[in-house]
C-alpha cells in the first residue's frame, strides 16, 4: 500500500482553509465542481471537503458531480479517471460505522443505471474516533464482503492510500459501458 504526499498534514485545517485550498485547486483545474462549492457548507458537506483536499494533495484529479439524479436513482459524489466514486465520512467510536458506510455506498451504487454499477468507495477516517489501522483493516474486510471494485482510504492526517481488495465484484470493472450523462 503506497501513501502519497505524506509530508503535508491537513488534519488541523478548518473549513475556511479547506475552501480556500479547493477554490485555488478548482481554478488550476485539479478539481471540477459541477456542484457549487458553497453547497458543501450545509449539513455534513464539510466532511467531503476534507476528502476533496486530501485527494488533490494526493495528485488526484476529479469532478464533483451535481445532485441531479432522476427520482428513484442515487447521486454519486464524484468521477475520477472516468470512474464513479462515493465518499463516506462516518463518525463514532465503534467498527459498526465502517459497516454502515460500506452498506450505504453499496445501496447508492445499486440505485444508478446498471451499466454504471461498479462500487468504488473513498473512506474518510478523519471523523471516526478509532485508530486508522483498525479502521483500515475493518474496511478491507467489509469491502471484500460486499464485493467493491476499488477503494481509497483517507487517513486522519489527510494522506490517501489505495485499499487492496482481494475479492472483486462479478460486474465489469470499467464504467465506460454507459455514458456519464446517464446519471
Amino acid at each position: 500500500m503506497v501513501v502519497r504526499n505524506s509530508n503535508i498534514d491537513i488534519s488541523s485545517w478548518d473549513t475556511r482553509q479547506l475552501i480556500s485550498f479547493l477554490t485555488k485547486s478548482a481554478k488550476e483545474g485539479e478539481v471540477v465542481y459541477s456542484k457549487p462549492l458553497d453547497s458543501f457548507l450545509r449539513g455534513d458537506g464539510t466532511r467531503d471537503l476534507f476528502a476533496h483536499a486530501a485527494l488533490v494533495l494526493a495528485n488526484r484529479s476529479f469532478e464533483v458531480l451535481p445532485e441531479n439524479a432522476p427520482a428513484g436513482q442515487a447521486n454519486i459524489d464524484l468521477c475520477m479517471n472516468e470512474q464513479l466514486w462515493e465518499i463516506k465520512s462516518p463518525d463514532g467510536n465503534t467498527l459498526r460505522g465502517v459497516e454502515t458506510a460500506v452498506r450505504k455506498a453499496q445501496r447508492q451504487f445499486k440505485r444508478i443505471p446498471s451499466s454504471l454499477y461498479c462500487p468504488r468507495l473513498i473512506f474518510n477516517a478523519r471523523y471516526h474516533a478509532l485508530d486508522d489501522a483498525v479502521l483500515l483493516a475493518e474496511l478491507r474486510r467489509r469491502l471484500e464482503q460486499h464485493r467493491f471494485a476499488d477503494a481509497l482510504f483517507v487517513f486522519k492526517n489527510g494522506n490517501v492510500a489505495s485499499v487492496p481488495i482481494d475479492k472483486k465484484p462479478d460486474v465489469p470493472i470499467s464504467r465506460t459501458a454507459g455514458p456519464l450523462s446517464e446519471l
